[in-house]
């Protein structure tokens, strides 16, 4: 999946261009991402594909990561289900 096409890509990118690394739950991302989306003014309504669960973020960001990775965001879990992202 082309990251540039996708919200979760974007707003990832984007999320990640202020801080140098970021550690915690499904949940806690996603809360997080919708907030910086809504603070930035970035649609993320029905329609918009911002997915509606930490499950389908997940999802997501899974079928992205090989991309990420090439731009530079480096995504682990551990066995918690917490993710860290450098």
């Amino acid at each position: 999946m082309a990251i540039n096409e996708d919200i979760v890509g974007i707003l990832l990118l984007d999320y990640m261009e202020e801080k140098t690394s970021w550690r915690g739950f499904a949940t806690e991302l996603h809360a997080e991402l919708k907030k910086w989306a809504i603070d930035n003014s970035i649609d993320i309504e029905r329609g918009s594909g911002f997915p509606h669960s930490a499950n389908y973020l997940m999802r997501r960001i899974n079928m992205l990561q090989p991309n990420l990775e090439a731009r530079g965001l480096r995504i682990t879990k551990n066995g918690r289900r917490e993710l860290t992202i450098v």
